[in-house]
């Protein structure tokens, strides 16, 4: 049976030791150069092999393992067994000359490991054994092997029966407070990572909700697929794309029989995967989903990455209500789903999970719009000056881009998307959607969608698809218009490629895109969409 004393003694430790150096920071740089001069010289291995450093009798468990297997070893009654875990090293304790602590983790779980030189099988001498301790760090990753038992204060524990085996040295001091600045502790998403329980957690949520973002449509008869990032059109949205050009893909340009010029071809990154998934259903594929990443080449903030995680479902023979009531239970399922594996979000969430069961407050559009401006609309909603003039009178500052579909956007943005903690926008204006089927009401042309809004921020965006090849090049060629009469880079490019493959027919389907990002952002509070991405934006490449 283990006996630890009740008290931690004070006690001076060697000059090599942590607590020797004032400046932590120095004793890792003289580390660091000792490990180097030692690999450069053939002297030490300080990256063994596992093999290296366990002997084929010993038997390896996870810590998940440990804890599940051991749970039942009293401190009088310690598992016979020898066994090892492997881990990172978060604490390191020196309670005596003769005893230390080291906390390991392992896929988030923290066991203790006790060090005690009369333990040792054969037992160590003091020199030998502080030799043996002097050499880890908090952040090194080690082996352990011992006997499963209790310390006197009942925590499960490992007694280590060898001393610890250093698998990877840590060559840096980890930061022992985090600093509340969020943008801060993004610029280094490894230390990040390493020291912050609340960031992992948030990792660990955003694949709980992509897990259950898949087995909900997969049980619903969806069928996931994958389809081309990497295209010659960029279409399915109205966002500018990141372009480049293939060395491969070239054509024969002709000025004259003795004058040709090879030309390569551009492609960009998609910015939607719509028009692909479209095509399928046209190809009998009724029912698609797809998960995966899109490129915007636009801005940069607390709610937009350029690289971003999107869930695409299109149905064929649906309608917008069947994209309503499906999203109504896609919710519920899924914050029940996250208060359940993620207790520490259960406090913030519990009540949204309740406004979800009340049901989604449904708001239109343009009549939002008029009853909270005050304002009358313009009978033609691509009427520019009309719109121009109703800012002016409104007090609002124009957008950079005077075109109908942005004025329309920030109008939205002023007096419709704060208007409820869950709301469905719907009756957008026609030349809003391009990709949408439309309608007329009280001479508005207006299309067939919604955008789903929780707490002020659009998290969905839901379509009943423009099947007709003919109403879609009309649309096509609209969105063309606006980007050369007001340099809209944003809007639709013309994809004919894609209204050819129409003409084999497009049943009536209805479609949805699900932020993922933004998804993870609301289960978490997130404060930006950065802390929701394993490693976001353009920082971490240089």
């Amino acid at each position: 049976m283990l006996r630890l004393p009740k008290r931690v003694a004070r006690v001076q430790l060697r000059p090599q030791s942590l607590r020797y150096y004032s400046n932590e920071a120095a004793d890792f740089a003289n580390r660091k150069q000792r490990i180097a001069d030692d690999i450069n010289e053939h002297k030490k291995t300080w990256y063994p092999l596992l093999q290296q450093v366990q002997e084929e009798k010993d038997h390896v468990v996870r810590l998940k393992d440990f804890k599940e297997k051991f749970h039942h070893v009293t401190l009088e009654n310690p598992h016979p067994s020898h066994v090892t875990v492997r881990g990172r090293v978060t604490k390191l304790r020196r309670a005596s000359k003769g005893l230390v602590f080291m906390d390991l983790v392992q896929d988030g779980i923290k066991v203790q490991t006790v060090v005690k030189m009369h333990a040792m099988d054969p037992e160590l001498s003091k020199q030998e054994f502080q030799e043996k301790i002097e050499t880890f760090r908090p952040g090194d990753v080690v082996s352990v092997t011992g006997k499963p038992g209790r310390t006197p204060a009942g925590e499960l524990s490992l007694i280590a029966v060898r001393p610890a085996e250093l698998l990877t040295p840590c060559l840096h001091p980890l930061p022992s407070n985090q600093s509340g600045d969020v943008h801060k502790r993004l610029a280094n998403r490894v230390v990040d990572f390493s020291t912050s329980p609340e960031s992992r957690e948030m990792i660990y949520a955003r694949a709980t909700v992509i897990a259950y973002v898949r087995r909900f449509f997969s049980d619903r008869g969806f069928l996931e697929v994958e389809t081309p990032i990497l295209s010659d059109v960029a279409g399915g949205a109205s966002a500018r794309p990141f372009t480049t050009e293939s060395n491969h893909l070239t054509r024969t340009k002709k000025k004259s029989k003795s004058d040709c010029k090879e030309i390569t071809t551009q492609i960009a990154l998609r910015v939607a995967p719509e028009l692909w998934l479209k095509r399928l259903v046209i190809s009998g594929f009724d029912k698609v989903f797809e998960v995966g990443p899109s490129f915007r080449n636009e801005s940069i903030d607390s709610t937009h990455n350029p690289e971003f995680t999107t869930c695409e479902f299109y149905w064929g023979y649906a309608e917008l209500k069947d994209l309503t009531d499906t999203l109504e239970e896609f919710f519920i399922g899924l914050l029940t789903t996250v208060i359940t594996k993620h207790p520490s979000y259960s406090e913030r969430l519990t009540p949204w999970l309740e406004e979800f069961k009340k049901g989604i407050k449904h708001v239109d559009f343009l009549k939002t719009i008029a009853d909270k401006s005050g304002h009358e609309l313009p009978r033609d909603l691509t009427d520019v000056d009309g719109l121009v003039s109703m800012y002016k009178s409104l007090g609002l500052k124009l957008p950079s881009v005077l075109s109908p579909a942005k004025l329309w956007d920030e109008l939205a943005a002023e007096y419709v998307e704060k208007s409820g903690r869950v709301l469905l926008i719907t009756n957008q204006p026609e030349l809003m959607s391009p990709l949408a089927k439309s309608w007329t009401r009280d001479g508005y042309a207006l299309s067939k969608r919604f955008e789903l809004f929780i707490g002020g921020m659009e998290y969905a965006n839901g379509y009943e698809e423009e099947n007709s090849p003919f109403a879609q090049m009309d649309k096509f060629v609209s969105q063309q218009q606006s980007r050369d009469e007001h340099a809209d880079d944003e809007a639709h490019v013309q994809d004919s490629g894609y209204v050819t493959d129409m003409e084999w027919g497009l049943p009536p389907t209805a479609g949805c895109g699900i932020g993922i990002d933004r998804l993870v952002m609301f289960i978490t509070g997130a404060k930006s969409i950065q802390q929701v991405i394993p490693f976001a934006g353009l920082k971490m490449a240089r």
